[in-house]
């Protein structure tokens, strides 16, 4: 069991404790596999069979029991190991990192200061002592200093970033740490970006995170931010938040408003951020990607599909308003002499639901109505729309690929 420094349970321990746990939760762990790997690798028993007063070795020893779990019963065993390490090495930190674990245990706070300050002074790289200034920072309500000793570990050791990161990122529904974040964030400190990152991949809190941008000045502080902003609003919408992932999407620097409701092919429309600009959706059979109409400049969706199969190619978020709506488009081969066999129709899914998190409808609100048209309503509980583009190929197994252009919206009424 991994060392657990203790203190007596207060009455505002109720509004911090969340934030305690989602630090120190994961750090013991991160110094556990960090370190007892060194001191097995050191074998610290074999070791000391050959030379029992080795002070390496009795300081890796002492260090494997003090992480393994310390306690009432051996920390006078484990006092003594560490003792006789300093003897024959007075300026090694990892015994004064376990005498500093042994002060804990018996209550003795005036040797804890001085031992944790002495042994940052001798070696400020040490990945347990850090983690451990991190908890006591936290006991002690002092975040900036949690944060400052994470900010150590971080930027020395990048192979403990998931480790830290699963933490630090439950810990960002935490106004206060998102606010002592800030300075991280305007400073381009590198871990930051990567902690972002690493949320909205494994399912962080979108609402947390598009918070910590919002409060640090917006993605410009960022310098992976086209990256950050397209992880961001995609988290948004699909976890339901359309209507933050919308004004999120109009505070970014290169916003185009007009695409909340236009899915017409652009240059903002393709390269802009997904989802507001359209996202191309290839399977493993079914090919989609962007290019330009030699004659027009304009951009278009080339698709390629073997015979007799069906996906969804492109997707778009839409914010249109309650109405009647058509929409065409024009679907051509890319060469005439090998005519394609694909058709493509148009899909919209409506966000709808009580409150701020909206669910995806499953029915389809489009209808054809003649080849390359097909209507729309929208009702006045749908917020927002998923505009897809699915398409189906034909038998013919010659067939060439097609492009979609000209997708035009029209409001009917």
């Amino acid at each position: 069991m991994a060392m657990r420094f203790r203190r007596p349970f207060r009455r505002t321990d109720i509004a911090r404790s969340a934030v305690a746990l989602c630090f120190v939760a994961g750090a013991y762990f991160a110094a556990v596999s960090a370190l007892t790997a060194a001191s097995r690798d050191a074998s610290p028993d074999a070791a000391l069979r050959l030379s029992p007063n080795d002070s390496s070795a009795l300081a890796n020893k002492a260090l494997t029991v003090t992480l393994n779990g310390i306690n009432a019963k051996n920390v006078a065993a484990v006092e003594r190991i560490a003792q006789r390490s300093l003897k024959g090495d007075p300026i090694n930190p990892r015994p004064y990192f376990v005498m500093l674990a042994v002060r804990e245990v018996q209550h003795r706070p005036k040797d804890v200061q001085r031992l944790s300050d002495l042994s940052l002074k001798l070696s400020p790289r040490e990945t347990a002592l850090q983690l451990w200034h991190v908890e006591r920072s936290v006991a002690n309500d002092d975040i900036a200093g949690a944060l400052r000793h994470y900010d150590y570990v971080l930027r020395i050791h990048p192979e403990l970033n998931s480790l830290l990161f699963e933490r630090l990122v439950d810990a960002l529904t935490e106004a206060p740490i998102r606010r002592e974040l800030i300075p991280y964030v305007k400073a381009r400190t590198p871990w930051v970006g990567d902690m972002l990152r690493f949320a909205l991949t494994n399912k962080g809190d979108p609402i947390a995170m598009t918070a910590l941008v919002n409060e640090s000045g917006g993605l410009a502080n960022f310098s992976d931010s086209a990256t950050l902003g397209r992880l961001l609003l995609e988290s948004l919408a699909g976890a339901g938040y359309v209507e933050r992932a919308r004004d999120f999407y109009l505070r970014t620097p290169k916003a185009s408003p007009s695409l909340l409701q236009n899915p017409g092919l652009t240059d903002a429309s393709v390269s802009g951020l997904t989802p507001i600009a359209w996202e191309l959706r290839t399977d493993q059979e079914v090919f989609a990607s962007f290019d330009k109409n030699e004659s027009t400049g304009k951009p278009r969706i080339v698709v390629q599909a073997p015979s007799e199969r069906s996906a969804v190619v492109a997707r778009k978020l839409l914010f249109l308003r309650p109405g009647t709506y058509t929409i065409a488009m024009r679907i051509a081969p890319v060469d005439p002499a090998s005519p394609g066999d694909v058709t493509v129709n148009p899909q919209v899914y409506c966000y709808a639901g009580q409150g701020e998190k909206q669910a995806l409808g499953a029915n389809n609100l489009v209808t054809p109505i003649a080849s390359g048209k097909h209507g729309l309503v929208v009702g006045a509980a749908c917020s927002a729309q998923v505009l897809e583009l699915k398409a189906t190929s034909g038998a013919n197994q010659n067939a060439g690929p097609v492009t979609i252009e000209d997708i035009v919206l029209t409001r009917a009424g």
